[in-house]
C-alpha cells in the first residue's frame, strides 16, 4: 500500500539536515549539500499523486430499521433482505469503523 506525504514536507525534512552533519558525513561518502539540492529539485519536479484525505464513518442503526452511513446517510448494502455491512460506504467512500475503535 502506498503512503503519501506532501512534497513540501519532504523538502522541509531534507532542509533540516545541518551543514555540520553534511560536512561530517562527507568524509564517509554519505549525503552532501549538493545531493540534498538535487533531491529537493527532484521532489519538486515529481508529478503530484491524486489523493484525498480518508473520511471515517460508522454504520448507524436508524429508527426505520435500516443501517445508514454516518457521513452521507446512505443505506448499507442489502442482499436477500439481509443487511451487509462493508468496511467502506459505497456512497461516499468513508472508511467504516467496524470494531468500535477510535477514528483518530
Amino acid at each position: 500500500m502506498d503512503e503519501y506525504i506532501s512534497k513540501e514536507a519532504a523538502v522541509r525534512y531534507l532542509k533540516g539536515f545541518s551543514e555540520k552533519e553534511l560536512n561530517w558525513n562527507r568524509n564517509f561518502g554519505m549525503i552532501t549539500s549538493s545531493v540534498l539540492d538535487k533531491a529537493e529539485r527532484a521532489i519538486s519536479e515529481m508529478p503530484a499523486a491524486d489523493v484525498q484525505p480518508v473520511k471515517h464513518g460508522r454504520w448507524i442503526l436508524c429508527d426505520d430499521g435500516y443501517v445508514r452511513c454516518s457521513e452521507c446517510n446512505r443505506k448499507a448494502f442489502i442482499e436477500n433482505d439481509e443487511t451487509i455491512l462493508t468496511d467502506f460506504c459505497h456512497g461516499c467512500g468513508a472508511d467504516m469503523i467496524m470494531d468500535g475503535g477510535s477514528d483518530e
